[in-house]
């Protein structure tokens, strides 16, 4: 099992002409992944619109959309490049641009790609699919530069291969496979990239020198003398993308995929490049070291720059620009010849183009990229003039020769991967390429070795050197620079021989040494294209290299009589197969002139390539040339021949100076040729961008026009198929199409098409045709009538708009359908039966294979049927009546139809249909045929005679329940003066010990009542203290709004009052007191009492001015005081509660604080509060709310809340102060008189009227379920089967199954009703219980179901069982049920097994543990059925739930449902668990005796 992916990736999808198909194949099989998003960039045409959205959505489950700008990229999406934008992404966001119209590749996958691995990096994915030409091959290098990762199509499975093999060839491609393969591989990436799997093991250094071989074999390029640390990452690197442990089996994998050899070597060649990079490097090249070398070169003199490791082109085009603004500032002309060589072709193929991404101008400044840079759309190119001056050649600088004579060379941060042995060969090699005064330019950690003495030092952080004296190339033939070098040693019987012992190898060293310097022997490997391979000694005493093409043929770098020689030799030696020897052969070469002692061996090792040694010796001043002749020359003929040999080498030079003319201008009109096939290729590149948008088209339109061919071919099929005529007219009336089925309304003939409609005779007794169809035209609405034709026959016409996919209007259809019988029987239903008030319907019947009837087909109906029977008002001409109207082919209705048709008597009974809720008089009559069942609705005379019924026996039990009622009722009364008589001395109690002034207004005589606290409270008495005189008390500000208020609340109807205002004391003083009262109203709502209690709020207000006025006093006061008090910042945050809250509610301050206050408060009365509190700081001002606060009890009690809002200076609120006060004896006190008689009396009336409707409805359904119900399904099911029996040969086959089918559904309806019925007796009933075993009770079941259990084989397997109080026809239901189920849900390839085990259980839990003395038991019933999905393990008891169609399995979906219902009833639990395809278990538990 994968890991799952858990970052998010962004997968773009390149692909060009013959994409659409890899891309249909790509998404066909891509696995699921939640975290990908994908982005579809293929080169479309601009001028056409794309279909691609449209046919990518058919090959996946993701949303396929078109881009748009700024659209946020989500997962599981794939989004299409429209087909005239340029596409990038930032911030996860698609950015479209509008595309370029100039001329030129088209490079959209490019483009995004590099804005992907900036925005994405290692989280970007790109893929190449089929396609000409390269784009998406420079945007997968920005991918992995990244780390993002990179794939491609297997290019023989691509249409087109080239933008795959272009992909592939750059390296940078981590799997290569079909387009079916790449999803998988992406996923299987993405898992291993995200998986922590063991890091591979390393190589040992044997494995290391296999793994190299391998390479020079595949690639010829050599890594023995490369860092080892660097080359064991990569390999490491490589084996853990391949999930490859071991380096055995890798070397087993690279030795049989030659692609991974290229992958691996390409991996080690780290190309790292930039324009100008360490700018101030190249400042002192530009400003230094560029003037003074072409200080020293005169006018049109050659410069020669090599520059080495070249990667990409950055560094050459660089140095090339420097020397091109240096010449301009010394207004100088040079021929100037740079050569950038590299190991890597497609880095080459990339630098040779010149052309380079957007990202560069964070590297060129800008007046280089104005000048020598031209910008095409997000790339820039090269100007030509600068990319002439630049030899791109692919060289492997440590075998092949140097390029030489150099005034510059640069070779930057290459060294610095290889070993010490290999960079002291390549410093070698560069130090003798460049003149004497040139310039050695490398990395800044890169120090050449034995550069003292040889090598000035220009720059010494920069690495820049000047040389200073000519060296010979120091070179250890020792080495193993080449694989064919090392053949050479390795067959070498001498380098063997004296390589046994130190002292040995030191000779052999000193021997070399003296060879190579002190002889100036120089040796050379040659292939069979003369071409040197390999040198040896300093071979410029003897080679010349060419001036104007570089070309190593050994023949073209010696003179030319010299080279004849060696050239004649060399052949003979590999005709021979053996050693020759030149002995003597004269070479002039700057004045002075050597004999040259020659051997060439012609097989060297397995590597196919000649060992050419040269001794050259300087000539004596008599020259004397030996010869190998072997007897004495005649001097004349000597002479003469010396002549001709004259005369022939200086024909042989002029004809070579005028190959050399020749060649120059060969090489100038291969220079204009080169030229024009830049401007060839541009053209030919715009061409196949045009060609692959082209085919992309064509290739979208050939899968529509398919689609249309395939719809066509079924248009046509269904025109000559089909009895119905069709024929389309275009919008000026000409015949479009017509099928073979409309000839017969009118004549047409093939020729007709094209022809107007109205020069067409017709059959048709109809003369307004056209009119119609005008008509159709004008309005656009379908026109529908009867006509006749000229033979009799009725069609229904039917004209209609034609319609575009637009919806635009584009011609006319006309339609002809036969209803001529139809229309017959529409006239005889019309004569016959649509003036009876009553619904008939003929019915034709269907026999079974025994020719009993089973069935009828309805042949007519009258409106009045169609009315009650149709649920919506179709017709049911033709339907069989057990299909449309099961509810009149029950079991004894049935019967009765059959004895009406076979004993041709008249059918007279009453019928009650359940969904029509209506009672019906049927009257049937024998036909032809059938029968004529006549339907008369009896319902209102029923429901009378049934009303008189009901009333008689809701009568006498009306009178039962009254009687019962006051008796109850009496009782009641006489329990709530008891109740009362305590509530008033309570009152009375609570009056005393509360320090509250309580009161009672009568209203009616405005007599008022007090309690003692009122005198003691302000010092009033209370003789004659009515409200007026209380109100006179009152302060003057507050009197007005204290008056307003009482007789507002009472004048309103309100319940209750409460208003907060002063009262003068006995002694003058004013008291703060909060006065509240309930309102109570009579039976008319007037109200007539007024029932309250004063609150002295002095000392609160007093607290509250305290809290407001200073913070200490206020938390001092607040803890002091014995009242609650909070404070808080905002409704609903408090800040502060004080200890009597704490102690109150036994909530520490640290719960309280913030929003735990919430918690102590009661949860009905908290949204009412938060209410009142939001409004009142909304509205700034004061409020007070009663609240119920939990106490430590824990009991919840009646407070008052009073909230004051702080306010600034700028009147907002900034705080509350809130004081809390316990209410809860006042509050009990106001209420309790209000809630005892309306209460008691409610509950009386609702209790009757339950008792009433209950009992109703029990009595109605059990009369219904019992005979009304059940009566037409046993007369249904009686005459099906008499019909099936009786005339069971003579009907059809489909007539009998139809007949088996009405008596199944008969069956099914009993069934049902059954169980209704039963239901509905437990909802009532559960009737009594008797001690019963329930293996008895599982005993009789199976004996009921014997001939099932025969029939399938079945087991049932029977455990211990108990012996419980239970009802035993109820818990015989419950095993009935499960077993029965057990047995109809089964396999069909299975024996079923039933298990019926019980086990005595502690408590009434499913996982309650087993004890023997346990009071419950649980019963378990389990089988190995289809069983059901978890899900449904608690749905499944519901009533009428069915999880599988009665097609398959029958029954009513009622039998679990009466069996959670028995368990209820007896106190138990059932529940089922199941696994789909494996069975089901059901677990009851009962207890052991019903309480």
């Amino acid at each position: 099992m994968t890991k799952p992916i858990n970052q998010h990736y962004v997968v773009a999808i390149g692909a060009s002409a013959g994409g659409l198909e890899a891309i249909q194949e790509f998404f066909d099989n891509m696995p699921n992944a939640e975290q990908l998003s994908f982005v579809i960039i293929q080169h479309l045409s601009p001028d056409f619109r794309s279909l691609l959205v449209e046919l990518v959505a058919r090959h996946t489950h993701m949303k396929v959309v078109e881009a748009e700008h700024q659209q946020l990229v989500q997962k599981q999406h794939i989004y299409v490049i429209p087909n005239n934008k340029q596409i990038r992404i930032e911030h996860s966001r698609l950015i479209l641009s509008e595309k370029t119209h100039e001329k030129g590749p088209n490079n959209a996958i490019d483009v995004f790609l590099h804005s992907l691995a900036v925005d994405k990096r290692q989280r970007a994915i790109a893929v190449v699919l089929s396609g000409t030409g390269t784009d998406g091959t420079r945007g997968i290098a920005t991918i992995k530069e990244y780390g993002g990762l990179a794939f491609a199509q297997e290019p023989k499975s691509a249409r087109f291969d080239g933008m795959p093999n272009s992909a592939i060839s750059s390296g940078c491609i981590d799997v290569i496979a079909p387009p079916s393969e790449l999803g998988s591989a992406i996923i299987e990436a993405l898992n291993n990239t995200n998986s922590s799997k063991m890091l591979p093991e390393e190589p040992d250094e044997k494995e290391l020198a296999t793994i190299f071989k391998i390479i020079a074999n595949a690639e010829g390029q050599h890594f023995h003398y490369y860092k080892t640390p660097t080359i064991l990452r990569r390999v490491s690197k490589r084996m853990q993308q391949l999930q490859i442990r071991e380096p055995a089996k890798y070397i087993d994998y690279l030795a049989a995929h030659p692609e991974e050899s290229k992958a691996l070597a390409h991996d080690f060649l780290i190309s790292v490049t930039r324009f100008f990079r360490d700018k101030d490097a190249f400042s002192i090249l530009e400003t230094k070291v560029l003037p003074e070398i072409l200080a020293e070169k005169e006018t049109d003199e050659q410069l020669k720059v090599w520059v080495a490791a070249c990667s990409t082109g950055e560094e050459a085009y660089s140095v090339a620009i420097l020397i091109d603004r240096v010449l301009e500032r010394q207004n100088k002309t040079l021929d100037v010849k740079i050569f950038a060589s590299d190991i890597d072709a497609a880095n080459l193929e990339l630098a040779f183009s010149g052309v380079y991404p957007q990202t560069i101008v964070n590297d060129v400044p800008k007046d280089i990229l104005q000048n020598y840079f031209t910008q095409k759309g997000k790339y820039y190119t090269v100007i030509p003039r600068i990319r002439k001056q630049i030899v791109f050649a692919r060289h492997d600088i440590t075998r092949d020769p140097p390029f030489i004579k150099n005034d510059l060379i640069t070779c930057r941060n290459m060294l610095i991967y290889m070993n010490p042995v290999l960079q002291e060969k390549v410093y070698s090699m560069l130090q003798f390429a460049v003149n004497k005064g040139g310039y050695l330019f490398l990395g800044p950690s890169e120090n050449p070795t034995s550069a003292k003495g040889v090598l000035h030092t220009i720059s010494s952080k920069w690495k820049i050197y000047r040389k200073e004296v000519d060296i010979r190339p120091r070179i250890n033939i020792s080495e193993n620079l080449s694989s064919n070098l090392k053949a050479a040693k390795e067959d070498n019987s001498y380098s063997k021989k004296y390589s046994e012992s130190k002292h040995q190898r030191a000779l052999w060293t000193d021997i070399r040494q003296s060879l190579l310097q002190d002889q100036g022997l120089i040796g050379l490997y040659i292939d069979r294209n003369f071409e040197v391979k390999e040198t040896i000694g300093n071979y410029e005493r003897v080679l010349t290299l060419p001036r104007k093409i570089l070309n190593l043929n050994l023949s073209r770098m010696l003179p030319p009589g010299a080279g004849m020689a060696i050239s004649k030799a060399i052949r003979h030696a590999w005709k021979t197969n053996k050693t020759e020897l030149l002995h003597n052969i004269v070479l002039e070469k700057e004045d002075t002139t050597y004999l040259l002692q020659i051997a060439i061996h012609p097989v060297v090792g397995e590597s196919d390539l000649t060992l050419v040694t040269i001794l050259p010796t300087p000539a004596p001043a008599s020259l004397q040339v030996v010869t190998h002749s072997e007897g004495a020359a005649d001097p004349d003929y000597v002479s003469n021949l010396e002549n001709e040999l004259n005369e022939v080498r200086n024909n042989l030079q002029e004809a070579v100076e005028d190959l050399e003319t020749l060649n120059e201008e060969l090489q100038s009109s291969n220079e204009e040729l080169l030229s024009s096939n830049e401007e060839l290729q541009s053209s030919n590149e715009e061409l196949q961008s045009l060609n692959e948008e082209l085919y992309t088209l064509n290739t979208e339109h050939q899968l529509k026009i398919k689609e249309l061919v395939e719809l066509n071919d079924d248009l046509n099929n269904y025109f000559r198929s089909t009895d119905i005529a069709q024929i389309f007219l275009d919008s000026d009336f000409n015949i479009r199409k017509f099928n073979p089925a409309s000839a017969r309304m009118i004549n047409f003939i093939e020729s007709d098409l094209g022809r107007p409609i109205a020069h067409i005779s017709n059959n048709i007794k109809y003369d307004k045709l056209m009119e119609d169809i005008n008509h159709v035209q004008r309005t656009r609405k379908t026109v529908e009538k009867e006509v006749q034709l000229l033979e009799g026959k009725n069609m229904l016409m039917r004209i209609l708009p034609y319609l575009t996919r637009d919806n635009k209007y584009a011609g006319i259809i006309i339609t002809f359908v036969d209803i001529t019988v139809v229309t017959h029987l529409n006239n005889i239903i019309r004569s016959v039966f649509n003036a009876s008030q009553s619904a008939i319907l003929a019915l034709q019947s269907i026999t079974n294979e025994s020719g009993q009837i089973a069935d009828f087909k309805i042949s007519t109906l009258n409106r009045t049927a169609l009315d009650w029977f149709s649920k919506d008002k179709k017709p049911l001409e033709g339907q069989q009546l057990k299909e449309v109207l099961p509810e009149l082919l029950k079991d004894e209705l049935l019967q009765e139809y059959q004895q009406v048709i076979a004993e041709d008597r008249v059918l007279q009974r009453d019928l009650y249909m359940v969904e029509k809720k209506a009672w019906y008089e049927i009257s049937g009559v024998k036909m032809p045929g059938g029968l004529v069942i006549t339907f008369t609705d009896i319902t209102d005379k029923k429901r009378s005679l049934q009303k008189i019924r009901q009333n008689y026996a809701e009568l006498n039990e009306v009178k039962e329940h009254l009687r019962e009622l006051n008796a109850e009722l009496e009782n009641k009364v006489r329990e709530r003066t008891r109740e009362l008589a305590f509530s008033e001395e309570r009152f009375r109690l609570v009056a005393k010990a509360t320090n509250d002034a309580l009161w009672d207004w009568n209203l009616t005589d405005d007599q008022i009542w007090w309690s003692e606290s009122f005198n003691k409270l302000f010092g009033h008495s209370t003789d004659n203290m009515t409200r007026r005189k209380c109100i006179d008390l009152v302060h003057p500000d507050d009197k007005q709004l204290l008056t307003a208020s009482i007789y507002g609340a009472i004048n309103e109807g309100r319940n209750q009052w409460s208003q907060e205002y002063r009262m003068r004391k006995e002694n003058g003083e004013y008291a703060h007191v909060l006065d509240r009262g309930y309102i109570l109203h009579n039976e008319f709502g007037v109200p007539y009492r007024m029932l309250g209690s004063m609150m002295d709020l002095t000392a609160l207000k007093e607290a509250e001015s305290a809290v407001a006025t200073n913070i200490a006093e206020k938390e001092f006061l607040a803890e002091s005081m014995p009242l609650t008090v909070w404070t808080a910042i905002e409704p609903g945050k408090l800040d502060f509660v004080n200890t009597q809250f704490e102690h109150y509610t036994n909530m520490s301050f640290e719960e309280a604080v913030g929003e735990g206050w919430k918690r102590a408060v009661h949860k009905a009365d908290l949204p009412l509060l938060m209410e009142i509190w939001k409004s009142a700081a909304l509205e700034k001002h004061d409020f007070t709310c009663e609240i119920r606060l939990a106490t430590s009890s824990p009991t919840y009690r009646w407070n008052l809340l009073r909230a004051k809002a702080r306010k600034d200076d700028e009147d907002n609120v900034s705080g509350w102060v809130i004081t809390i006060m316990d209410m809860h004896e006042q509050k009990v006190m106001n209420e309790i008189l209000e809630e005892k008689v309306a209460e008691r009396t409610h509950q009386l009336q609702e209790i009757n009227e339950r008792l009433e409707a209950s009992n109703n409805d029990l009595q109605l359904f059990a009369s219904v379920a019992s005979h009304d119900l059940q009566e037409p399904l046993r007369k249904i099911h009686m005459f099906s089967k008499l019909v099936r029996d009786r005339h069971k040969d003579d009907l059809p086959d489909t007539t009998v199954v139809y007949l088996n089918k009405i008596m199944q559904s008969v069956n099914r309806m009993k069934s049902l009703m059954l169980n209704i019925l039963n239901f509905s007796k437990l909802t009532a009933n559960r009737g009594g219980t008797e001690c019963v075993n329930l293996k008895d009770i599982i005993e009789e079941v199976k004996e009921d179901f014997e001939m099932l259990i025969s029939e399938k084989n079945a087991h049932i397997i029977v455990g211990e069982m108990p012996a419980l109080m239970v009802n035993r026809s109820q818990m015989q239901q419950v095993f009935q049920n499960l077993i029965g189920n057990s047995l109809k849900f089964t396999h069909k390839d299975n024996d079923p097994v039933i298990n019926i085990t019980a086990t005595r259980i502690t408590e009434k839990s499913f996982d309650a543990p087993s004890s023997p003395d346990g009071r419950w038991y649980k019963i378990s019933v389990s089988d190995n059925g289809i069983g059901f999905e978890q899900q449904f393990k608690n749905k499944i008891f519901d009533l009428f739930l069915r999880l599988n169609s009665k097609d398959q399995y029958e029954g009513t979906g009622i039998g679990l449902a009466i069996i959670k219902k028995i368990v209820e009833n007896h106190q138990g639990l059932i529940t089922a668990e199941s696994t789909m395809g494996k069975g089901a278990t059901f677990h009851i538990i009962l207890p052991t005796e019903q309480e």
